[in-house]
């Protein structure tokens, strides 16, 4: 089921979200005197940036398109909610460039960076944070259906396991995007 409403509605309220989300981080880096490494924002050796970026994006595009479309054909009812495609070719690109960064750059400082610098406070281990942080991240993608949120939670294993192994989110930050971009450009584009 596609959503039919106003896209010029749901643009507003989804960026105005996301950069309200990266307000709250910054304020609570400014107010609380939260570092880049509590946020998990430590920079990589280029070699271990480029490999964990590649890993994350194949693994996830590998996810999508296996994991996803199987689940997707035993749920297929199960889809509340997909967003409307824009009615320009301009609309388009600014959503797949600006709207997709921001999805991206806020869903990660929130999942890997805040909660699992969160968690680790509470010595529930790599596994314990890797598993909350990743079913949270899935929970979150409820909207676009079943098939989504275990393909959320599936990545958000390894993207969490990268960021707290490696104490970076960079790389998630980055393959998140090119998924992201990947599935929307391909509706957009190509149906």
């Amino acid at each position: 089921m596609r959503y039919s409403g106003d896209f010029f509605k749901i643009l507003a309220v989804d960026f105005g979200t996301r950069i309200f989300v990266l307000i709250v981080c910054l304020l609570f880096c400014f107010l609380k005197g939260y570092t880049a490494e509590d946020w998990n924002l430590l920079r990589l050796p280029r070699k271990t940036f480029w490999w964990g970026t590649i890993f994350l994006l194949c693994f996830g595009i590998l996810v999508v398109d296996f994991l996803g479309g199987e689940i997707q054909d035993f749920f297929s009812e199960l889809t509340f909610f997909w967003y409307p495609i824009p009615p320009t070719f301009l609309f388009k690109i600014l959503n797949l460039s600006i709207g997709l960064g921001l999805v991206a750059i806020s869903e990660e400082l929130v999942f890997r960076g805040f909660l699992i610098s969160c968690l680790k406070k509470y010595s529930l281990g790599t596994f314990g944070v890797t598993f909350i942080s990743s079913i949270l991240f899935g929970a979150i993608h409820w909207s676009n259906g079943v098939h989504i949120i275990f393909v959320a939670f599936i990545w958000g294993i390894a993207s969490s396991f990268f960021a707290t192994k490696y104490r970076s989110i960079y790389p998630a930050m980055i393959s998140h995007y090119f998924i992201n971009f990947i599935i929307y450009s391909s509706s957009y584009f190509w149906n």
